[in-house]
């Protein structure tokens, strides 16, 4: 059973033929040319028929495969489990004789399964008579076995409709006389043939070239110089058919022997090229492997300087390009080994600084750079690299564009220095420039077919151009098409890592915050090395991802700011809420985009804002709003890394904290601004609206201007009407009412806020038609759904009506909350309108109205429109709607709690609050909890383990009712600064008690300024 071995995928029979055979040309032919085929080829072409066309596995060989027997025995199995044999011969001809002993074989072989059809296989063709009769009876005696002989005339009925296998094993022509017309599509390998690179897959390439014979001939060798030859030949056999890592195999071995003829030097040297091409390509396992290679050398020779320099070197390269931080040592000591080596230090040390923005070690190192460049015997693309670097260190180029530009540099160097340049001008916001050679890189690389590179640079261009001009047709993308599908793409001209990338992305993933460093700062260098500007944002933007889950927030704020990701800049700095990150450095920078993301994390992190710091920032704010008055300032104003809309943004955020002469600046900028026309709004509406309102609390000077701004922008820009805002508005009500007044009679806001001022002094016609518009049920129509209500509006005009109205609407409104056809966001403006009425009602009222409320805190009627657009929730869907907060039980829980009268209630009300845990939101419920005084006053410690509001109410209680010390302690600690906010509040309305000075001293040093403001009283 031993003798039969499974047909692997490396046997001689798996391989493509090597030697194909032709038929005549004649049309319509009905016999292939088998006796054409030499042996290997036949057997080869009988296994494809077992496999491929009778669907046979598990093929098995009796005998040693390879062996040249000029005979063959193969079994396989069918799928339903039966075994088919088949025997084939070189015959020179096919006589009775063979057919008798082909099946007297059958009998006497051995299989290792059972086999139910013989296959007998004869490259002729079979006409004899005498045969064919004993084949008759044969197929008698073997029964239930089935006997079939594959002569030419079956071997090409099984292959009449196989015209791939036809074609492999004869020719394409042969394939199309045969079998009829078809579509045959040829691969294209350039430079290497195909034949070798398929059976390299299945077959040792030094055995596949040759290049065996020639190592065990350098084994057996006892001359070392005479088997370094012989090693070096099969070297260049395996690099000649494109098998370059094959033959760096055999490197060590040959190295030892270079050592024993005294050429350690020489063989060092090959180790360290290695490396280098190695660490080109960002095959850094690779190139560590290589270098141990060296260590070894060393060991061995371990009183040589030129090993211990060269050791050195790899070394230095090492930790250049596995720095995950980028840290770059003096220039000066990566002047080491030999010339080529300090180049290669050097550069990767100055590309590092490029990609990372350390100009200063680059321009530190302008003049060493300068030098090595000199040496004109260096090759052509790394001279020209440290160029590149002298240019951008120097801000000097006229040398090197002047030589690009008359084609004094290699015609594959030019759109290099090209696209580098353009680069250079797109980070300086010169964006025709940018354009123009980004351009030209393209059209340079495309008549050197350096399709790879061209490709590069259009798409750079195309990324670009949305910088500065967003809506420009995209007609560049049929070109970059086009350069990606040329036959013979070319190699970059500057070696990259081609899935540093994605291996950032993967090592991400995986939690390799290291690996994911290193591989995401080799795609940056090799990007901007390169000048392609759509992979350096890529590159930045994973880079920053990494970097933050370092918790490297300065560094990942950097990049972000460089690429531009004004959004992911804010979500940085809400990951970071009591921590500032320190980008003021970057509103200095050249390009909108940076300074604007640098305003969007600022203003995100406004609150921790070193009190010292916000006149820096404000001067750049100021300035950058002078520019924008008078239309000086470039910018996007729809991309979330706008200059001036996210500089607004930021102004807000330290609105309180602005010094007078700042903030009348930035006041007098927005009374300039050009008047809105109707139905229509500023992207900057909101944040204008919170700057306002804080310049009017923190400067009562300026507050008559600020409200009567405030008053007119909150009157056309409903999004504006922020508590912020409003509360500005309410803490000058003699400033708000003529303000107020003055905006259109039509306009209802207006209208609600003076009733909310004064309810006595409320329009007894506008107050009529809101009593009306709440007390009338609603009428719905079949198939139409509205949304939207000003019930909450409406309900401000109704303070001062009779008990039994207020009563009325009250009971509507819950009537509506609980209406099926009712949205569950117009629900919560029906349950607070509700709310904002509950507080002037007396207690028989309310005893009438509570077990309504409380039953809606606790279960209401689904909503049919809620449960309809739920459908469109999936994250996945194509069209997507955002119903979360559709929940208002805490709405309902907070009317109930204004309307309890009795203990009863109050725990009633508890109960419900406590239910809600973990839903939406527990906002409504603290609320709750809130109005019912000492009831929850030994729930302290409970309320300091929930979300930020219940702990913002455990705050307010800690320092009301006191509490364990350490609960205090954990609240002046939260991670919320609502929370600790809130616990400043209160300690700042309290009397001062010696239990609670530790906790007082801890918010006093709290990083977020509203903290420390609240402390004081000033919030």
């Amino acid at each position: 059973m031993t003798d039969w071995k499974p047909v692997r995928i490396d046997s001689l029979l798996m391989r493509a033929p090597v030697a194909l055979a032709s038929a005549p040309a004649i049309p319509n032919l009905d016999l292939l040319p088998f006796t054409a085929l030499d042996w290997p080829t036949f057997e080869k072409l009988q296994l494809r028929v077992m496999t491929d066309v009778l669907g046979l596995r598990d093929p098995r060989q009796y005998g040693d495969p390879g062996q040249n027997q000029q005979a063959i025995d193969l079994i396989a199995t069918a799928a339903d489990g039966t075994g088919t044999a088949l025997q084939s011969k070189n015959y020179t001809s096919f006589v009775l004789s063979d057919l008798k002993a082909a099946v007297k074989r059958f009998r006497d072989t051995e299989r290792p399964f059972a086999v139910g059809h013989l296959v007998i296989g004869v490259s002729s063709l079979v006409r004899r008579t005498e045969i064919i009769a004993e084949l008759k009876k044969l197929q008698g005696e073997l029964a239930p076995v089935r006997l079939d002989l594959w002569d030419a005339q079956r071997l090409s009925d099984l292959l009449r409709n196989q015209h791939e296998i036809v074609a492999q094993f004869f020719t394409v022509e042969t394939a199309r006389q045969f079998c009829g017309d078809f579509e045959v599509n040829v691969p294209i390998i350039p430079n290497v043939d195909a034949r070798i690179i398929s059976d390299a897959v299945t077959m040792p390439p030094e055995t596949l070239t040759g290049a065996q014979e020639l190592l065990d001939e350098a084994e057996k060798s006892t001359d070392p110089s005479e088997a370094i030859s012989l090693m070096e030949q099969a070297q260049e056999k395996l690099r000649k058919a494109g098998f370059d890592a094959y033959a760096s195999r055999h490197e060590p071995a040959r190295a030892k022997l270079m050592v024993q003829v005294g050429r350690e030097q020489e063989a060092a040297r090959q180790i360290l090229d290695e490396v280098w091409a190695a660490l080109d390509r960002g095959r850094t396992g690779n190139a560590q492997i290589t270098f141990n290679r060296m260590r070894t050398l060393a060991e061995m020779l371990p009183d040589s300087t030129v090993l211990s320099d060269y050791e050195q070197v790899g070394s230095a390269a090492f930790e250049l390009y596995m720095q995950p931080l980028g840290y770059l040592p003096e220039p000066s000591s990566l002047l080491i080994g030999a010339h080529v080596d300090r180049v290669r230090l050097m550069l990767l040390a100055g590309e590092t600084a490029l990609a990372l923005d350390n100009l200063h070690w680059l321009r530190s190192a302008s003049g060493e750079i300068a030098v090595l460049a000199e040496d004109r015997t260096l090759p052509d693309v790394l001279r020209v690299r440290l160029r590149l670097l002298v240019a951008e260190a120097k801000d000097d180029w006229a040398p090197l564009l002047d030589e690009a530009r008359r084609k004094r540099l290699r015609s594959e160097l030019t759109p290099l220095v090209t696209a580098r340049y353009a680069r250079y001008c797109a980070i300086r916001q010169q964006f025709q420039a940018a354009d123009e050679n980004w351009e030209q890189a393209a059209s340079l690389a495309s008549l050197v077919r350096q399709w790879d590179d061209a490709g590069t640079w259009l798409l750079s261009k195309r990324a670009y151009l949305s910088n500065w001009r967003p809506f420009s047709e995209n007609d560049l993308i049929a070109m970059e098409i086009a350069l990606g599908e040329q036959q013979y793409p070319t190699p970059p001209v500057i070696p990259r890592a081609v899935r540093a990338y994605e291996e950032a992305h993967e090592a991400s993933r995986q939690g390799n915050a290291r690996s994911a460093a290193i591989a995401a700062q080799r795609a940056l260098r090799d990007a901007v090395a390169s000048g392609d500007w759509s992979g350096e944002r890529k590159a930045r933007t994973v880079l920053a991802a990494v970097m933050q889950a370092a918790d490297e927030p300065q560094r990942a704020a950097i990049h972000l700011a460089r690429a531009g990701e004004g959004k992911k800049a804010e979500a940085l700095g809400k990951a970071y809420p009591n921590r500032f990150i320190d980008v003021i450095g970057e509103l200095g920078a050249e390009t909108y985009w940076n300074v604007g993301t640098a305003y969007r994390l600022i203003a995100t992190q406004a609150d921790v804002v070193p009190d010292a710091r916000v006149d820096e920032i404000a001067t750049h704010i100021i300035s950058d709003l002078r520019a924008a008055g008078a239309g000086k300032l470039i910018d996007v104003t729809f991309f979330a890394s706008s200059r001036y809309n996210n500089a607004i943004k930021a102004l807000a955020g330290l609105g309180l904290r602005l010094s007078k002469t700042d903030a009348d600046a930035a006041l007098g900028h927005f009374e300039d601004q050009p008047e809105v026309q109707p139905n229509h709004y500023r992207y900057h509406d909101e944040d204008e609206a919170v700057a306002v309102a804080r310049i009017a609390r923190a400067h009562p000077s300026l507050a008559p201007r600020a409200i009567a701004h405030l008053v007119a922008l909150l009157a056309r820009a409903s999004g504006a009407r922020k508590n912020v805002a409003l509360e500005a508005l309410a803490q000058y009500p003699d400033l708000a009412r003529p303000a107020l007044k003055a905006v259109d009679v039509g306009n209802g806001w207006a209208q609600e806020m003076l009733a909310y001022a004064d309810p006595t002094d409320i329009d007894e016609t506008a107050a009529a038609a809101a009593l009306g518009r709440l007390t009338t049920p609603l009428e719905h129509v079949e198939g139409l759904s509205t949304v939207g209500s000003n019930a909450i509006g409406d309900s401000l005009l109704l303070a001062g009506q009779p008990q039994d109205a207020l009563a009325r609407v009250i009971r509507e409104m819950m009537g509506r909350a609980d209406d099926a056809r009712v949205s569950g966001f117009d629900r919560g403006s029906y349950l607070t309108a509700a709310a904002n009425l509950a507080r002037g009602l007396g207690d028989e009222s309310k005893k009438q109205l509570f077990p309504d409320a409380a039953r809606l805190a606790e279960k209401s009627t689904p909503s049919t429109l809620d449960e309809f657009d739920r459908q469109f929730s999936h994250p996945l869907g194509t069209f997507r709607l955002n119903i979360s907060g559709s929940d208002r039980r805490g709405h309902a829980t907070f009317l109930a709690s204004l309307l309890v009268v009795s203990d009863n209630d109050r725990e009633e009300v508890r109960r419900l609050a406590y239910l809600l845990l973990g839903s939406d939101s527990d906002f409504y419920p603290t609320q709750a909890l809130q109005n019912l005084g000492e009831v929850v006053k030994d729930d302290i410690a409970f309320l300091a383990g929930q979300g930020w509001a219940m702990r913002s109410l455990a705050s307010i209680l800690w320092v009301r009712y006191g509490g364990p010390p350490h609960v205090g302690a954990r609240l002046a600690a939260d991670e919320d600064a609502r929370v600790r906010q809130a616990l400043a509040s209160s300690l700042a309305e309290a009397h001062a008690e010696p239990s609670q000075e530790f906790v007082r001293a801890q918010l006093a040093t709290d990083p977020s300024s509203r903290v420390r403001r609240a402390l004081g009283g000033m919030d």
